[in-house]
């Protein structure tokens, strides 16, 4: 009698710690799930799987990239190059345009 207790008591312990187990399980399951979803759709590019996490970009085409850098670049040298024609009209130097003649012509001396 005393052995069937001791089974019953063995049974129904091991019984109730598979189904901890099992609820702990199923609640970590549940708590990745929902913070990878959570974590999409703050940051849909950024991706994190068992070989890292991954961060995709979309890639500008280099003639997009080249354009719109370029934009700039001929922006600021057409409002350099009217600053000197204007000054030129006016007969104005500026101690940088002076500094740089003085360079270039003692540049080609030497």
């Amino acid at each position: 009698m005393i052995q069937l207790l001791q089974l019953t008591l063995t049974l129904l312990t091991l019984t109730l710690l598979i189904l901890l187990v099992r609820a702990i399980y199923h609640s970590w399951k549940r708590i990745k799930t929902e913070a990878k979803a959570q974590l999409h759709d703050r940051h849909p590019n950024f991706h994190i799987s068992r070989d890292g996490a991954c961060l995709n970009l979309k890639e500008k085409g280099t003639e997009a990239y080249h354009d719109k850098t370029q934009k700039w670049v001929v922006k600021a040298l057409d409002a350099a190059a009217e600053t000197w024609a204007a000054e030129k009209e006016e007969g104005k130097t500026s101690k940088r345009r002076k500094l740089l003649g003085k360079l270039k012509h003692g540049a080609a001396k030497d």
